[in-house]
């Protein structure tokens, strides 16, 4: 009977840690379901962070873009704006000028390239007029045909529409 006493005592020790061990299994998986369960939340917590974080620096990156391009339009306009106003003043410019040919009974048009223009290191891909100076000519030829040109220049240029109207061509 003490034996039996025994075994029902051990048996019972048994069942006692068994259940205690079960019941330490149930309280560590809980925690490390609490802690998992904590780090995914952590985890979401600094997605969301990250995703609004880009997302402002998205729209600041796209607000400085839409500046940019604001900047840039404007400068564009302005740059039309100008370029519009340079063309205006240069075609009053030659209708005075073109006015003054016509009262003329002689026009002395002093045309060519300045100093800066030719000599070692000035090479140039046009070898014509510079600026509007062909515009000149024939618009002054076209209301005075009595033109001498005084040709200004230190290299060859193509002068041939001048050379095929002009009755007088002085080199200089």
């Amino acid at each position: 009977q003490e034996k039996l006493a025994q075994e029902k005592a051990a048996a019972e020790k048994l069942a006692k840690e068994q259940e205690a061990a079960k019941k330490a299994e149930e309280v560590r998986l809980a925690a490390e379901k609490a802690a998992a369960d904590k780090a995914a939340a952590d985890k979401a917590a600094q997605d969301k962070a990250a995703a609004e974080k880009l997302a402002k620096e998205q729209e600041a990156a796209k607000k400085a873009e839409e500046a940019r391009l604001a900047a840039e339009k404007a400068a564009a306009d302005k740059a039309a704006a100008d370029k519009a106003a340079q063309e205006k003043a240069a075609a009053e410019k030659l209708a005075k000028e073109q006015e003054a040919a016509k009262k003329a009974e002689v026009v002395l048009l002093a045309i060519g390239e300045s100093a800066y223009q030719s000599g070692e290191g000035r090479s140039q891909t046009n070898i014509g007029f510079f600026g509007v100076q062909q515009q000149l000519l024939e618009a002054v030829y076209k209301v005075n045909k009595n033109v001498v040109i005084v040709l200004m220049n230190g290299r060859p240029m193509d002068i041939s529409w001048a050379a095929n109207h002009v009755p007088t061509i002085l080199e200089c």
